[in-house]
């Protein structure tokens, strides 16, 4: 009769040693407050190098930076939307992103500002039971997009008449009923225009980075390490298309 007490003895040992390595599991998280344009702007970071992600926070715009997974997801609170990336391979790891934000903290300006800007297109909706359970507990309940960087950023074709109607996805429409109107167009045979609205969405945030580079001629080089603040934005493309017959 001893070896169900044994049993529970175990169990609760188990339990209360994960608890304790949860406990042990710190996420460092700072407070930076920066004035953009006149304006005052509160971002908050969170890092954690055990379980590799970074989080920022900006207004109601969030990050998240998955370095396991190798995703990123942006969630805009305002338009109850949530965007799913490939990690943006220049994004410093999480060791690096807490040893440059503890430097932060304790210096009051950067030595230098700098901004990088890119410019992504949406693919298509994205299920949330096919991504990993951190993305997809991060993008709560919002519908989720993929997006991909925009090499070409020249804008969709916005004449229509020689488009299949392949080419196009239902979703790609402003509404139910462009999409019935092409149907139509193309039962009757009618030559039709495609005119695509185009809309944009910024992102932006602060990173922390360290440059090193050498001044001097070269028999008296002398190495110079300053603190750089990154502003990086990312533009999401949105837009749909309207249908009319000729």
């Amino acid at each position: 009769m001893a070896f169900p007490v044994l049993k529970t003895l175990s169990i609760l040992m188990v339990f209360l040693f994960s608890c304790a390595l949860q406990v042990e599991c710190k996420v460092e998280k700072y407070s930076i407050n920066t004035v953009v344009n006149g304006t005052s702007v509160n971002e908050e970071v969170e890092v954690d190098v055990d379980q590799q992600t970074e989080v920022i926070r900006v207004n109601k715009h969030e990050i998240l930076n998955d370095f396991t997974t190798g995703l990123s997801a942006r969630l805009d609170r305002d338009n109850k939307t949530c965007y799913v990336s490939v990690l943006d391979p220049s994004l410093p790891s999480p060791e690096k992103m807490k040893e440059e934000m503890d430097q932060v903290s304790e210096q009051s300006q950067p030595d230098e500002e700098r901004t990088e800007t890119s410019v992504w297109k949406v693919v298509g909706p994205l299920n949330s039971t096919d991504l990993p359970q951190n993305i997809s507990k991060f993008c709560e309940t919002f519908p989720i997009f993929e997006i991909e960087v925009l090499e070409n950023t020249a804008l969709p074709e916005k004449s229509g008449e020689t488009r299949s109607k392949r080419s196009i996805g239902y979703t790609d429409f402003c509404s139910y009923s462009d999409r019935l109107r092409l149907d139509s167009c193309l039962r009757r045979g009618c030559p039709y225009s495609l005119n695509y609205r185009l809309k944009y969405k910024t992102y932006c945030y602060y990173i922390y980075e360290k440059r090193i580079y050498y001044t001097g001629p070269f028999w008296r080089r002398r190495r110079v390490c300053i603190n750089v603040r990154v502003l990086k934005c990312i533009r999401i493309i949105t837009g749909c298309y309207s249908v009319t017959c000729d």
